[in-house]
């Protein structure tokens, strides 16, 4: 009987002792599980912080876990939800067009200082733009979320600068090589369902400056894609 006692102390220490050698990592990670809750289009977030906080884990504190396969569970079964839209598959379900545009035209002849119009123009800024749409009906579009890049350069030119040119004081491409600005624009765009999703962002060339086509150098790409379409 005394044994028998001695061994269920025995046991009763051990477990907890093991209860109580959880790290506040472990016990973080165990929280953040049971915080994912019900498997919606809305729980990426949720997974993936959990996902990144057990990978933080050593070996060792990854097999203390004991709610692990809940999050097994969850990642199974949001994967089963629908297309996961990515930056390799987007093109099949969205339409993504960009429409860059010079903006806040003036006449070049009043920009000289000139009291008439020739039709030429200038302008006083660039807009960067992203416009975004589901392909087709036939899905919902759930949280989708697009983000663009734009990147380049433009030559700020002024009256002053061009009269410079013209008379031989400075060269064209003396000036135009000193005085690249970088366009480094990043927008993100976001649709749910079939509706439209946009965003834009206006570049501001300095006051007394403006630039044109030639000016201006521009290209720009799809950088990150996620969302879900479901039936």
């Amino acid at each position: 009987m005394k044994r028998t006692l001695a061994l269920l102390l025995a046991l009763v220490m051990c477990l907890s002792l093991c209860a109580c050698g959880k790290s506040e990592a472990v016990k973080a990670v165990e929280s953040l599980i049971e915080g994912i809750g019900s498997i919606s289009v809305s729980s990426s977030e949720k997974i993936k912080e959990a996902e990144d906080a057990y990978s933080a884990l050593s070996v060792e504190e990854q097999k203390q876990v004991k709610n692990y396969e809940d999050l097994e569970k969850a990642r199974e079964d949001f994967d089963n939800l629908g297309i996961h839209l990515t930056v390799d598959n987007y093109d099949k379900y969205l339409n993504v067009s960009f429409n860059p545009q010079l903006f806040d035209a003036t006449d070049y002849a009043r920009m000289m200082g000139l009291d008439k119009d020739i039709g030429t123009y200038v302008y006083s800024g660039i807009e960067t733009s992203v416009n975004v749409s589901g392909k087709t009906d036939n899905y919902d579009y759930n949280d989708v979320v697009v983000t663009v890049k734009y990147s380049g350069f433009y030559v700020p030119l002024s009256a002053d600068i061009i009269k410079q040119q013209n008379k031989g004081e400075i060269t064209y491409e003396e000036y135009f090589y000193n005085n690249m600005s970088d366009i480094d624009v990043s927008l993100t765009a976001t649709t749910d369902i079939v509706g439209n999703g946009s965003a834009s962002n206006l570049i501001s060339i300095p006051d007394g400056y403006w630039v044109w086509n030639d000016t201006v150098s521009l290209s720009y790409e799809v950088v990150d894609v996620s969302g879900i379409l479901t039936k």
